[in-house]
């Protein structure tokens, strides 16, 4: 799987992936996830809070862009032989912030309701099991009944590991709906 998805341009909205995270000794961790207050998803293996065996990955709002955020810590019991985190997993680690970023970042009171139709995934290094890790998620625009978004997660020395972009398709009556009033969750400042 590695380097055989090749990554579509995100040159749609002038958002790229960045190359490296840089982890700022003041940097705090993003605003609170709101899926935790209210979720249509518990057991969501991305983000579900009550997923037992889920991944964990909470991302929240980052104040002042147009970014969700979250650290992540993958547990040791998804872990492969080698202490990786498997490739699938990582790629589910992406799912959930791409999401986020389309629910919080889309138009306030747009009604679109969407869901995921494509994910594609970049893995670029290993995302070591235990060892932390950060991974971002962000609005790309929309292209007709498309809402679409990328994410990326970053290594402990903040390298990337692994970028994605989602196609999310507006959908009549069901769906996650877009939009902060729907989800809304004060971000916490990044200073």
């Amino acid at each position: 799987m590695r380097g055989r998805l090749p990554m579509a341009s995100t040159r749609t909205s002038g958002s790229t992936c960045p190359s490296r995270f840089r982890h700022r000794r003041r940097w705090r961790p993003p605003g609170a996830f709101p899926g935790r207050r209210i979720t249509r998803s518990p057991r969501c293996l991305g983000c579900g809070p009550e997923h037992p065996g889920g991944l964990r990955v909470f991302p929240g709002p980052v104040s002042g862009r147009a970014v969700v955020a979250a650290h992540w810590t993958p547990a040791e019991q998804l872990a492969d032989d080698r202490g990786d985190v498997p490739g699938e997993l990582v790629c589910a680690a992406l799912d959930c912030p791409q999401l986020w970023a389309l629910m919080l970042h889309a138009p306030a009171t747009t009604s679109d309701r969407v869901v995921t139709a494509v994910l594609e995934t970049r893995l670029e290094h290993r995302v070591a099991a235990g060892e932390p890790h950060v991974v971002i998620g962000w609005p790309i625009g929309r292209d007709g009944r498309r809402w679409l978004a990328g994410a990326a997660v970053f290594g402990p020395a903040g390298e990337l590991c692994a970028a994605g972009r989602q196609t999310a398709a507006v959908v009549g009556g069901w769906g996650v709906p877009l939009g902060r009033d729907h989800w809304a969750a004060p971000p916490v400042g990044t200073a």
